[in-house]
């Protein structure tokens, strides 16, 4: 069995980008949130989301994008943990959700 992702909702990350590209320590960022989120994953989000601003390809921010923000995820609460009802294809976050 594939370890569960965790996905943040688009508000949410992208307000703790704007603190992390002006370089607010990432334990900072997790605590004033008060997420229950370990900090090498909010890292990895939050890495994932720059490269995603950063690509000059348009079609690899999609999916970067697609892939931290599937549909779905409106409906969920900030912190989401991904068990069993959606399935990620490829390796996070180049890639796609499945369901």
């Amino acid at each position: 069995m594939a370890r569960p992702y965790t996905l943040i909702q688009k508000t949410t990350l992208f307000s703790m980008y704007k603190k992390y590209i002006l370089g607010v320590p990432i334990a900072k960022i997790a605590k004033q949130n008060n997420l229950a989120i370990s900090i090498p994953t909010l890292s990895k989000l939050l890495k994932h989301l720059d490269a995603c601003s950063k690509t000059k390809d348009r079609e690899t921010a999609k999916i970067i994008h697609n892939s931290l923000f599937p549909t779905w995820l409106k409906d969920k609460p900030d912190r989401v943990v991904i068990v069993n009802d959606h399935t990620y294809k490829g390796v996070m976050p180049i890639g796609e959700w499945i369901d």
